[in-house]
């Protein structure tokens, strides 16, 4: 027996070995974004659907490392297989999705006859691994495809909106929530439906868009705008912010909620006066609102 594993070792560690698998030169050029070598070897008519030992194409490998000025050069090839999968049933899109590059997904997303319904070996949407890994960006982009299947349920029965409630990613589920015709009360062979799993998992926020699907928006500005207000620093910005939702409702920060991802929305309104003036410009007769007149210019504690 240990002379057979001699010979098995022997045998594997012979060949060269890439990133992922037994690699060719074009697909180790491709996995380290060498797009000058990329290139060079596809004009000698390198296949661009060669694949490793693992069973990843060149497609896979650079989408996989994020690399979308490669992805663009291969997609450019004629005949490449955008949907081909690897042994998990993977495309493309699917290593986009889950590794969050919407810039690569974009590209692929481009492509005609690219199938953005495939499921994976678990039964997995690209849809569902962008909002169970809280990808909005992507999540938006698949969701304006008007064939997406915003309904489809993976092996087990669950759906892309109980993987995002679950998981606790608010804005992948307003996205989803606005979509027409989406299921809220599909349930999984666990018998759970969306609902249930943001209850059990303590999100607060979620469970209230999910029993209200139409105000799921202005739910989610309230408890923004409630977040923000509590906060101990930049009190100044957090007295004008809540004068302006007083009068105006949350309505006034909604447009600018959906305008950031949720860090960059946080990092910019806590951190910034300008962007805090921003929401106040908004606001109809600033200048002349009586309660706003100490507010219009917050001046903030600025951190790094």
């Amino acid at each position: 027996m240990s002379k057979l594993w001699f010979l098995f070792f022997v045998f594997v560690y012979s060949f060269p070995f890439g990133v992922n698998g037994y690699a060719t030169p074009l697909i180790d050029a491709a996995t380290q974004g060498n797009l000058i070598e990329v290139t060079r070897l596809l004009e000698q008519s390198e296949d661009v659907n060669q694949i490793n030992t693992s069973g990843h194409s060149v497609l896979l490998m650079a989408t996989s490392e994020g690399h979308t000025t490669i992805v663009e050069k291969l997609l450019s090839v004629p005949g490449i297989d955008v949907n081909y999968a690897d042994r998990l049933n993977n495309t493309a899109l699917h290593v986009a999705a889950i590794n969050g590059y919407p810039a690569v997904a974009e590209k692929l997303l481009n492509v005609p006859g690219i199938d953005v319904n495939h499921a994976d070996r678990m039964g997995m949407t690209t849809l569902m691994h962008a909002a169970k890994e809280g990808h909005t960006a992507i999540a938006e982009k698949l969701l304006s495809i008007p064939e997406i299947d915003v309904n489809h349920a993976e092996k087990l029965d669950w759906t892309t909106l109980m993987h995002a409630a679950k998981e606790g990613h608010t804005a992948v589920v307003e996205k989803l929530l606005s979509v027409p015709g989406v299921d809220v009360h599909q349930k999984n062979r666990a018998d759970r439906t969306a609902l249930d799993y943001a209850v059990l998992c303590g999100h607060t926020e979620i469970a209230e868009m999910l029993q209200d699907p139409t105000k799921a928006a202005s739910i989610r500005a309230k408890h923004t705008a409630k977040r923000i207000i509590q906060a101990p620093k930049n009190q100044m910005a957090a007295k004008c912010i809540a004068e302006a939702i007083s009068m105006h409702g949350h309505d006034i920060i909604v447009t600018i909620v959906k305008s950031f991802d949720r860090s960059t929305f946080h990092k910019n309104f806590i951190t910034s006066s300008g962007f805090v003036y921003g929401i106040l410009a908004h606001l109809k007769n600033v200048s002349d609102n009586p309660n706003l007149a100490n507010c219009s210019r917050p001046q903030l504690n600025r951190t790094t």
